[in-house]
């Protein structure tokens, strides 16, 4: 038999359904449990829900629509306890103009564009050093400054190709090396090495070195992965480095580019042609593991190589040796469309 204490407690309170305070009661009543959620509801379902009369046209019957809403969701607390569930939304701040350059410079400024900035100074720097001639040191020591850093990019992509974390470093230093073989070529007959024996001395060692580098070179399966199907690439660079000999002769730096011009286009075309279509799962993976360098280009290394090779010759012809551009318009012509060419294949 319960107590008097435990009988519950049952009193009328007469208030009016607009009472600006009802809601607020009727909240703190919850919070303290004088009051459960479900009296709450049969309260506003009973006294705090009216209806409302729509009238599409003035002949239409009038239609009755109970409101739907929960009317405990529109208390004080239970408002505060679903604005405090939701995350408060960040203003975003847009970064200004300079933020923005600063960013986009950082994501360009990679190392594989680093390394491409330091092949390009470094030709160019090899180009001027082959084009001048110091008057203060004898020819074939202005030669051998030259020669021997190409020997330093040559010794230390072998120490690169050793190092797991320094692939790409490697395969820059050794294109790098490459690139440097046609400028000795011509820094070797801009000096006029063979004029006294003491110079050909200097010939003689880096002729066979120069040639022995681009041999080794081509057979480096992290750069040149097509040069395993023929020689004919290898020919070709070669010749073009050849080619930068004898320009002490009238009329020759014109016909060194003809020839040049000519030759690359048949042995590039017959050489294309004769490659196999078919290639294997494991030259796939060799391309897509060491040519990250030739991904970027549109051609491929080899073709990329000789492409410049050519270019150095016209460079020479024109800016150095002094050859009239008009003469020079049909090798123009000829280079251009191979270069298209070799793009499209």
């Amino acid at each position: 038999m319960s107590s008097p204490l435990e009988r519950p407690l049952k009193f009328e309170i007469a208030l009016s359904s607009s009472h600006p305070q009802l809601l607020e009661g009727l909240d703190i009543w919850l919070r303290l449990g004088l009051i459960s959620d479900t009296q709450v509801r049969q309260l506003c379902q009973e006294f705090l829900v009216c209806s409302v009369v729509l009238r599409s046209q003035p002949e239409a019957k009038k239609k009755v629509v109970f409101l739907t809403s929960d009317p405990v969701q529109e208390l004080p607390v239970a408002a505060l306890q679903s604005s405090r569930s939701r995350q408060p939304q960040q203003k975003t701040v847009e970064p200004n103009f300079v933020s923005t350059m600063l960013q986009s410079l950082g994501a360009e400024l990679s190392v594989r564009w680093l390394l491409f900035l330091g092949v390009f100074l470094v030709v160019v720097s090899s180009g001027v050093l082959a084009a001048s001639q110091w008057e203060k040191f004898p020819a074939s020591g202005q030669y051998g400054v030259l020669f021997a850093y190409t020997l330093s990019f040559w010794g230390l992509s072998f120490w690169a190709t050793r190092q797991n974390n320094l692939r790409l470093t490697a395969q820059t230093l050794l294109i790098v090396t490459l690139l440097l073989v046609p400028v000795n070529f011509w820094a070797m007959d801009s000096f006029q090495l063979w004029q006294n024996p003491v110079d050909l001395v200097a010939v003689a060692i880096a002729w066979p070195t120069l040639t022995a580098i681009t041999v080794l070179l081509s057979k480096n399966r992290s750069i040149f992965t097509n040069l395993r199907t023929g020689k004919l690439p290898l020919v070709n660079i070669l010749g073009l480095s050849y080619l930068h000999w004898g320009w002490q002769l009238p009329g020759f730096p014109l016909i060194a580019v003809y020839v040049a011009m000519i030759g690359t286009t048949i042995i590039t075309i017959y050489h294309n042609y004769q490659q196999p279509n078919i290639v294997s799962e494991q030259d796939r993976n060799d391309v897509h593991d060491g040519l990250r360098l030739r991904h970027s280009l549109s051609i491929s290394l080899p073709a990329a190589v000789i492409i410049y090779a050519l270019i150095v010759l016209l460079v020479r012809a024109i800016f150095v040796a002094g050859v009239n551009v008009t003469q020079l318009g049909l090798a123009i012509g000829i280079c251009g469309w191979l270069v298209t060419w070799l793009a499209q294949e």
